[in-house]
């Protein structure tokens, strides 16, 4: 019995002593050096004015002479850069960014530093379509350190992604409907001609084309972006041609603004947007969002509202939550 005690503590001794022994070999983490502190810290306070959404203290360690690079090697001056990042900011409901360092060369008062930068932001569009904005940034950093202060002197961005991904709210219906419209008359006629608008929404969902040939006016035309007039059958026919390749389908109009003409016809304006999931024979399935400005006149034939012109000025949207430039034609209200 004394034997095995023995053993056991003389097990227990050599791993102590082994435990201790790579104790003392294991490298001790390399002290951070107040050069890379303090650059670090510059950084941090850029991550802050990011999330503060100021734009000026964001390029405010940068020295006058600062020189940018984007990932194209395109040089940009600082005023568009700060006008353009304040602008961006201003739009944003929330802003982060979060930068982290990769890599730290000193080399006497200048440093070049790489980071990775994750960026987030959440934005509005159009009152009512909601974008997120997620991405990241690679920069390579050159500091100098001026009068006792790490500077910024130059940036050259190595890779950056943006992906944006919208998400319509719902539409108020009419709760704008006084802030939109001032006079009394218009709102009473507004509020008998949006419920026929929200059904037409519905319809399109369904793919029922029936109650677009009810509502459209016999002398109906379809504009588009300045384009000639299309005749009420032939948008008809187009429309019913394409929904058979669409699907998943969710319109929202949202109320802009009204007039009442002379000759009784109203003008109303909303912005619609459409939602929906295009796929064609031998393709892949693509998810779109449309956003058009719409003029619609509204004509009174035998007790009841009917479209007479449906024009559409602008246009723009998402593929595949992708941000996708398309013509745009300036908004030329007629009178």
């Amino acid at each position: 019995m004394l034997l095995w005690r023995v053993i056991l503590l003389w097990f227990l001794l050599c791993g102590s002593l082994a435990e201790s022994a790579w104790a003392q070999k294991k490298p001790a983490t390399p002290p951070i050096s107040p050069a890379r502190a303090a650059i670090a810290a510059v950084l941090a306070e850029r991550d802050r004015a990011f999330a503060a959404r100021d734009a000026t203290a964001y390029f405010a360690l940068c020295t006058a002479d600062y020189v940018h690079q984007d990932a194209l090697e395109d040089t940009f001056p600082l005023d568009k850069l700060r006008t353009e990042l304040q602008k961006q900011l201003t739009a944003a409901k929330t802003a982060e960014q979060k930068t982290q360092i990769d890599s730290f060369k000193l080399d006497g008062t200048a440093a070049v530093v790489e980071t990775y930068e994750n960026v987030k932001l959440l934005s509005y569009a159009h009152e009512w379509l909601e974008i997120t904005g997620t991405g990241y940034r690679r920069c390579r950093y050159r500091f100098i350190l001026d009068t006792g202060k790490w500077r910024l002197a130059r940036t050259r961005v190595l890779e950056e992604t943006l992906t944006e991904k919208p998400r319509l709210l719902e539409s108020p219906g009419l709760t704008d409907l006084e802030k939109r419209v001032k006079s009394p008359e218009v709102q009473a006629i507004v509020r008998k001609i949006y419920p026929l608008l929200e059904e037409l929404a519905t319809a399109e969902e369904r793919h029922d084309f029936k109650i677009f040939q009810q509502r459209l006016a016999p002398d109906f035309a379809f504009i588009r972006l300045g384009k000639d007039p299309e005749t009420r059958q032939s948008y008809i026919e187009k429309e019913t041609l394409a929904h058979q390749f669409i699907s998943g389908d969710q319109v929202r109009y949202y109320l802009m603004g009204a007039e009442l003409q002379e000759n009784g016809d109203l003008t109303l304006e909303v912005e619609q947007a459409t939602r929906y999931t295009i796929t064609l024979p031998d393709e892949v399935p693509e998810k779109n969002l449309i956003i058009l400005s719409l003029v619609l006149t509204w004509t009174k034939l035998a007790d009841s509202w009917y479209i007479k012109r449906w024009e559409h000025f602008t246009a723009e949207g998402f593929e595949n939550d992708t941000r996708v430039d398309f013509v745009q034609k300036e908004k030329n209200k007629k009178k």
